[in-house]
């Protein structure tokens, strides 16, 4: 993060679609407030000199960040709302308009209300960068499940979970089943770890044990925190 942002909290990076074509628009949240990266931002718009139309804006309009990429973390320009908007006012291309509507009136208050803007399916690509979160490990039938919380919910490795029960289920395959009414499972890049991992609500582990054949005994679902950090 530039000078200007460097003693600032940052929070998660969101990868959001933006219509049917499903353009990502990604997102980090800084001290509550959402910046967006402006290259997404001037794809959508159809600007194609990016630097200089980000260089006309105002001081606090515009910062830097250094963000996950798939070559490695990269750092990248940011914009605020006010910057998006002054974007979205210098472009003449139709896409303009229902892109600043879609931002004010879905992803902003989303992203405000509950920390991200909540999809039915999540896309391919799409996971939650949770490597400055400390994650924990709870105990149960005699293995370990990785546990992170985030905005107040804690989520599962899938993965764990299905090697503490014995099930040899494809994690795509429990994704498909635990996503098909509502969002239960998410990809999370965890510290230390190469690559993003499907993680579960506390709700979807007790669909997996419901649904497990090595799993059948009546008892309720108890996960001990053991205090182990990752």
């Amino acid at each position: 993060m530039n000078k200007n942002q460097e003693n600032q909290s940052t929070g998660l990076v969101e990868v959001f679609n933006f219509n049917q074509k499903s353009t990502p628009i990604r997102v980090q949240v800084i001290n509550g407030e959402p910046w967006f990266v402006a290259k997404d931002v001037c794809d959508v718009l159809g600007i194609k000199n990016n630097r200089d139309a980000i260089q006309r804006l105002d001081d606090d309009e515009k910062a830097t960040s250094v963000l996950p990429t798939q070559f490695g973390d990269k750092e990248m320009w940011l914009i605020n709302e006010s910057g998006l908007y002054v974007l979205a006012l210098q472009s003449r291309k139709p896409e303009a308009h229902p892109f600043r509507k879609w931002v004010t009136a879905e992803v902003l208050p989303s992203i405000r209300k509950r920390g991200y803007y909540g999809m039915r399916q999540p896309t391919k690509g799409y996971y939650i960068d949770a490597r400055d979160i400390p994650y924990s490990r709870v105990r149960y039938n005699g293995g370990e499940i990785r546990m992170i919380e985030i905005d107040g919910e804690c989520w599962y490795s899938i993965n764990d979970v299905n090697g503490c029960i014995g099930s040899r289920t494809e994690s795509s395959q429990n994704v498909r089943r635990l996503n098909a009414k509502r969002v239960m499972a998410r990809k999370i890049w965890l510290y230390g770890v190469t690559q993003p991992g499907w993680f579960t609500t506390l709700l979807g582990v007790r669909l997996l044990l419901c649904a497990s054949a090595k799993h059948k005994t009546p008892t309720q679902l108890m996960l001990d925190f053991d205090g182990q950090e990752g």
